[in-house]
């Protein structure tokens, strides 16, 4: 360390809280990127399908009737550029720790 340069001192992160907080479900994501802040924006959603009755042609009929189904944002999360890397590499190690799990088990349909 430099002479004049303030020791640096580690101080652990611990999350607090998280099984308290509840599971939002999400089926859609959006991701944009603010050039001015120079950050991800992550918006993600839930959308459901409408509820269609009765005999198949009236439910085409129901669809037809339909000009959009709606996604309601669950959350929008703001990253830098080097927190999104980070996300995106723990996101690809998981997806491979899935994999490895469903390999693992032998004669499951999943």
């Amino acid at each position: 360390m430099a002479e004049g340069e303030p020791e640096q001192v580690s101080i652990p992160l611990v999350w607090v809280g998280v099984d308290e907080t509840p599971i939002l479900y999400c089926n859609q994501a959006l991701s944009q990127f603010d050039v001015d802040l120079e950050t991800f924006i992550i918006t993600f959603g839930q959308a459901s399908p409408p509820a269609l009755t009765g005999p198949i042609e009236q439910q085409r009929e129901q669809a037809e009737q339909i000009s959009f189904v709606p996604v309601r944002p669950v959350a929008r999360i703001s990253l830098s550029r080097a927190k999104m890397e980070e996300i995106r590499a723990a996101l690809g190690a998981n997806v491979d720790q899935l994999e490895k799990a469903r390999n693992m088990r032998p004669g499951d349909p999943r």
